[in-house]
């Protein structure tokens, strides 16, 4: 009978922090069968492949350093031997980039444009501008070592150290990236998308390494040394551990695995490619997306009579249109329902089926996707992550929300925003500060990200009933 937590070897200490779970006194990770006392070779030798952890590098970078009015950002950058700065301008005047030792000169910079340098040799170099001596900035160069393991040419350039600083600016996770190549093909096993290269790939395999243990229960499912877990973390680094265990606080990429590029798997990282066919998401109509996107760069470039995001050409943004395949004339005749006919004889089915809404229509842009799978609702080239909608009302529902509100459902504003709006009103209106005042929201409209700021309509009313009337309100961003 299972029974969790385990104990396998009655040890007292359970199979999760246990690092032998059989007691033949050889360790889980060096044992090539963890569970059974009668296999305790060691697995470097029994495994069919097995390769030592190194040390990877994405090889030559590009820095990019910008010249601002107040100096160089970042002031103090730290690259590799072979790597490239480029400063740019975007201040208004000249600048000049020159090393205190001469070794190197950008001579003046006008602005706007730019200049690079590539550091071959090791060193700290402190830089100024000799138009503006307080301007000050300096670029740490170390050795970068070997270049024999350089990852970044299957990840088009991406380098995970770099962008490790701009997720943890102030405290990285890693400065140095370990791990094996299992199949020796070149591709370290955290982006490859099959380590033991048995034709399955690792999101399929339930044995990545080929080793005979399945991945659920292998300590260390790529064969390189590195168990996929710590067995001690310190989650508030207070300098205590975690677990009720007598062991080291591990260190993630070092002590234990660690996933460089955030993609919990073991394949190249392609966020906006999820099919994996070499096709941006939202140019790719598996997804969604679409060829000839309704944007100013898609069809609309090129065809006059194709408006952008306005996806049935009708005048009508794809923000406000309630139809968005269906005309504003086409509507007309089907005798919809609406506030001022709130009960029509003889609908058209349309009404509901071509109506963009989480009730009716799923499928916004009639691409044949529904709305939960594609990745671009509205077809207008700009991925739903990334796409802001303008009136905060994501279904334009509330003319029907108003009819009924059990059938057809309507986001209206955000209850934070209306609160910060109430309040920026009421204490800001000239005259009435300490009146006795409500707010009716009629709408707003999402200006920018991510400061959030909204403008709409609303009414102005004391609680008795007196009306001082309507105006254009705005939701302060701070």
């Amino acid at each position: 009978q299972f029974k969790w937590p385990c104990d396998f070897d009655g040890d007292g200490f359970q199979d999760y922090f246990d690092l032998d779970d059989d007691n033949d006194g050889v360790e889980d990770i060096w044992d090539e069968h963890p569970w059974d006392k009668t296999q305790s070779d060691n697995i470097t030798s029994t495994a069919v492949l097995w390769d030592e952890p190194k040390v990877w590098t994405a090889g030559a970078t590009t820095h990019n350093v910008n010249i601002i009015s107040t100096g160089y950002t970042p002031t103090n950058l730290n690259i590799n031997a072979g790597d490239t700065v480029v400063w740019t301008n975007t201040d208004t005047t000249d600048h000049t980039v020159t090393d205190d030792d001469t070794a190197f000169d950008s001579f003046p910079i006008s602005p706007g444009a730019t200049w690079s340098f590539t550091f071959t040799t090791a060193g700290t170099y402190n830089y100024s501008c000799l138009l503006h001596p307080a301007m000050t900035g300096t670029v740490t160069v170390t050795s970068s070592g070997t270049t024999a393991n350089v990852y970044s040419n299957f990840v088009g350039g991406v380098d995970y150290v770099q962008r490790e600083t701009l997720w943890h600016p102030r405290n990285q996770t890693f400065d140095t990236i370990v791990d094996g190549d299992l199949d020796g093909d070149g591709i370290p096993n955290f982006i490859d998308p099959d380590n033991d290269n048995d034709g399955t790939p690792d999101s399929a395999d339930t044995d990545d390494d080929n080793d005979g243990l399945m991945d659920m229960y292998d300590v260390d499912d790529d064969n390189d040394g590195i168990p996929d877990t710590c067995h001690q973390v310190d989650t508030n680094g207070d300098g205590e551990g975690d677990y009720p265990v007598p062991y080291s606080i591990g260190i993630p990429g070092i002590d234990c695995e660690l996933d460089y590029d955030r993609d919990i798997d073991d394949d190249r990282y392609r966020p906006i490619d999820q099919d994996y066919d070499l096709v941006w998401d939202w140019l790719d109509p598996d997804m969604g997306g679409s060829a000839m996107p309704d944007n100013p760069l898609g069809g609309p470039s090129f065809d006059p009579n194709d408006f952008p995001f306005d996806l049935d050409n009708d005048g009508i943004p794809n923000e406000e249109d309630p139809y968005m395949n269906s005309t504003y004339n086409e509507v007309q005749n089907w005798n919809c329902p609406s506030l001022t006919n709130p009960n029509p004889v003889n609908s058209h089915e349309n009404c509901v089926l071509m109506r963009k809404s989480y009730t009716g229509n799923n499928d916004w842009d009639g691409d044949g996707i529904n709305n939960w799978e594609d990745v671009d609702d509205d077809g207008d080239g700009i991925l739903d992550w990334l796409d802001i909608d303008e009136n905060c009302d994501f279904d334009d529902d509330n003319d029907l929300h108003l009819l009924n509100g059990s059938m057809f459902r309507d986001d209206g504003i955000k209850p934070m925003l209306k609160a910060r709006l109430e309040r920026h009103w009421l204490a800001n209106t000239m005259g009435l500060k300490h009146a006795k005042v409500m707010l009716t929201w009629h709408g707003c409209s999402m200006l920018s990200m991510p400061s959030i700021c909204a403008y709409g309509t609303a009414d102005l009313r004391t609680t008795d009933g007196g009306f001082f009337g309507s105006g254009i309100c705005r939701c302060p961003c701070s």
